[in-house]
Formats: structure tokens, C-alpha cells, sequence
């Protein structure tokens, strides 16, 4: 799989010159048939290439549920509302959302509207399983309706990125990407880049990485819904974490079995997960350009454990062992919420 992908890349390097890292990433993660999560394979859990919330268990999707159904009755229990899933893998979050709305609150699981935005067919084939009687949508559509809830748990961390290297006096560099025939072998290709002043006092060689889709991205949700909740789970810094002097070489991280690929990250396309830490703050400011009201990012126990209290009182129930099923939960709790996870 990966030598057609790497025939691909120096099909179109050869024609064109370097490219931007933002295109060599969006065909090593997508490329229809080749790229890292367009061929069918599953890539989270003990035996893939990471962890994520759902791959733990369903405590992440009954949490986030509960807090869905909230918002439901705060938007005054509609009769029908919209709930969006970008980025979904293989469906499982959504499917336990519903799952556990459907056994709690039937009324609003009766009202509920299932959408899954997603491009790949392999994904939209595992995700037709596990959630049949839901809409899919290729891209994000204009507009669903008067009220709804999107959501997408560790999405933009994949979004493709362009890297850049300060030079100093306002100097920059674009990190392309290109190809050398006598080691094929893929190589950075600097290319001089204009850019604004920098937000920071930063060091020479100092690496900045930004995603062009966001703003695309923040214009398309803000216009799903008149009502709606926009919750957005993934890893990510303040601005000002970002321009730290500890994170002068960027944020860019592959990921392979589990073990962290810092070093030569351009030689494995189509093997590799690719990934950069989201900037909550320029998501924050592009989401209220938007109209969207933003609130404080916060870190996923401070976020899960309220949502969390009503499970852990039924578990907690004077006089009663918990039984094998709530221990399981309670586990899944705990790595959800633990500060090392």
C-alpha cells in the first residue's frame, strides 16, 4: 500500500515541485485506497496505533450523552433536533450515545436525527452497521435545521497542517516537502514564506504549524443549526503554550503501535498516524468571528466528572456491592479522568 502512495507523492512532486506539508499530509492520511485512514484498518485500541475515549469503553459515550440530553432539554425538548458526527471512524461514539439516550430518555432519543459527516467509504460502511438509520454527508452540509448538536472527539488534531520556521527579523520559511531520486527518500524543501509579525519574541528556527481549513471549517459548523452546541474533545494548548520556548520544534508527532515517532516523519506515508496539537486559542477566536459564544476550554475530568455523578451515586449505593458491569465503568472512568491519560 504505502509504494503506490510514495509513487503517487513523486508522480506529483516531479510535476509540480515541493509541495506544502498540508497536501503531503492530506494524502498520507486520506488518500482514497492508500492513505493511513482511507484503507479499512481498524487504528485505535490495545492492538492498533493509539488510544482514544471510545476505544476504552462506552463511559465516554453514555458521559457525553447525558450532557446531550441536557442540551436537548434546555433548547425546550424539540421534536426533532439534529445530532452531527464529524470524524467518526467506525461509529462506535455515536452508536453508544444512542444506545444509552434510547434506554434513559426514549423521548429524546425519538426526536433525535443522526448525521455522519465523513468522505471515506470504508468508515461510512462500518458506520452504516452500527448506526443504520442515520443521514451521511460527505462534507458539512449548509443547514440541518433549528436545533442540534455537533460533535467531533479527536478530529482537528488530523486536520492538515503547513509548517513554518522563523528565521528572525520577520523572516519566514514554509517546510515543503520534496523528493530525492538518488536516496528516494522524501526531504524538507524550505521555500521563503510571507507571514505576519510573530504573536511572541521567538527564537530563531522556532516552528510554527497551521491548519488552512480551520477557517472554512468554523464558517461551515457555525451555519448547521440555529440552536445547537458545538463540543469539540481533542488535545491541544493555549496560544500562548504554543509559543513557549519548550515547543520550538512544533508540535507534529506520528504515531505506530503505539510509539511515538518524532524523527523522519516524512518516509512512512500511509503507515503512520500524523498529528498536531489543536490551538484552542485561534479556534476559540475564529468560532466567535462566527457568532459562536465560546466558552473556557477545559481539560477532560473537569469536563467528565460532573457528568459523572449520577453513575457514581447508583454505583455507590449503601449496602450494595457493584456489580462486574459498574467496576468495568468505574475503570474506564478512571483512565478517562486520570491527569497522565
Amino acid at each position: 500500500m504505502s509504494a503506490v502512495l510514495r509513487q503517487l507523492l513523486r508522480e506529483e512532486i516531479t510535476k509540480s515541485g515541493p509541495i506544502s506539508f498540508a497536501r503531503y499530509m492530506q494524502r498520507s492520511l486520506y488518500e482514497p485506497n492508500h492513505g493511513y485512514y482511507a484503507r479499512g484498518i481498524n487504528r485505535t485500541g490495545r492492538h492498533g496505533d493509539f488510544i482514544t475515549n471510545v476505544s476504552i469503553g462506552p463511559c465516554y459515550g453514555q458521559l457525553l450523552a447525558s450532557h446531550i440530553v441536557q442540551a436537548w432539554q434546555q433548547f425546550g425538548r424539540p421534536a426533532a433536533w439534529h445530532l452531527i458526527e464529524q470524524g467518526a471512524n467506525d461509529g462506535q461514539l455515536m452508536q453508544d450515545i444512542l444506545t444509552w439516550i434510547q434506554q434513559e430518555h426514549p423521548d429524546c432519543h425519538a426526536a433525535a436525527q443522526p448525521h455522519f459527516i465523513e468522505p471515506l467509504e470504508t468508515a461510512r460502511q462500518a458506520q452504516s452497521t452500527r448506526v443504520p438509520h442515520a443521514y451521511w454527508h460527505a462534507t458539512l452540509p449548509a443547514r440541518l435545521g433549528s436545533h442540534g448538536i455537533y460533535y467531533c472527539n479527536e478530529l482537528l488534531d488530523a486536520f492538515p497542517i503547513q509548517r513554518l520556521r522563523y528565521l528572525g527579523n520577520g523572516n519566514w520559511v514554509e517546510m515543503r516537502v520534496t523528493h530525492d531520486p538518488a536516496t528516494e527518500t522524501f526531504l524538507w524543501a524550505d521555500t521563503p514564506s510571507a507571514f505576519p509579525s510573530p504573536p511572541a519574541d521567538l527564537p530563531t528556527d522556532f516552528i510554527i504549524e497551521h491548519s488552512p481549513s480551520l477557517l472554512d471549517w468554523t464558517a461551515e459548523i457555525s451555519q448547521l443549526f440555529d440552536t445547537g452546541q458545538w463540543i469539540i474533545t481533542d488535545y491541544g494548548l493555549r496560544e500562548e503554550e504554543f509559543f513557549a520556548p519548550t515547543r520550538r520544534h512544533g508540535t507534529l508527532r506520528g504515531y505506530h503501535h503505539h510509539q511515538l515517532i518524532a524523527e523522519d516523519l516524512l518516509n512512512h506515508p500511509g503507515e503512520i498516524d500524523l498529528t498536531a496539537h489543536v490551538n484552542w486559542t485561534q479556534i476559540g477566536r475564529l468560532s466567535q468571528q462566527h457568532g459562536l459564544e465560546v466558552h473556557t476550554p477545559l481539560d477532560q475530568a473537569r469536563f467528565l466528572i460532573p457528568l459523572a455523578v449520577p453513575f457514581l451515586r447508583q454505583i455507590e449505593r449503601p449496602g450494595e456491592a457493584p456489580s462486574p458491569h459498574q467496576l468495568r465503568w468505574l475503570r474506564q472512568f478512571q483512565t478517562l479522568t486520570h491527569p497522565a491519560q
